[in-house]
């Protein structure tokens, strides 16, 4: 077993911040929070790393993990976008019908 390091420490930061946007994935205020802490995080902790140190250190199931994360906010950016796109066209189509009446 191996002494936990500053980037387990900064991906298990991520994992818990990211898997709290996909629980709150529908409450806005909710997921802004998350978005703003991870943002927090990155900036916090990333600074303090130096990016080859950080590429160099992470083991492969950590680079792994690291991808799957990416993955997630791409399919919940996604999601996100497709959402407020179908909300708009709702919004509008409920504008016309008030305005034909």
């Amino acid at each position: 077993m191996s002494l936990p390091t500053a980037h387990s420490y900064i991906l298990r930061e991520l994992k818990r911040n990211i898997d709290a946007m996909h629980t709150d994935f529908l409450r806005p205020a909710a997921l802004i929070q998350h978005i703003s802490k991870i943002e927090k995080t990155l900036n916090r902790d990333i600074q303090n790393l130096d990016i080859k140190d950080f590429s160099n250190n992470i083991d492969k199931k950590e680079k792994v993990e690291l991808s799957e994360f990416l993955d997630k906010i791409e399919t919940l950016e996604k999601a996100a976008n497709h959402k407020t796109n179908w909300a708009n066209k709702f919004s509008k189509f409920l504008e016309l019908q008030s305005n034909s009446k």
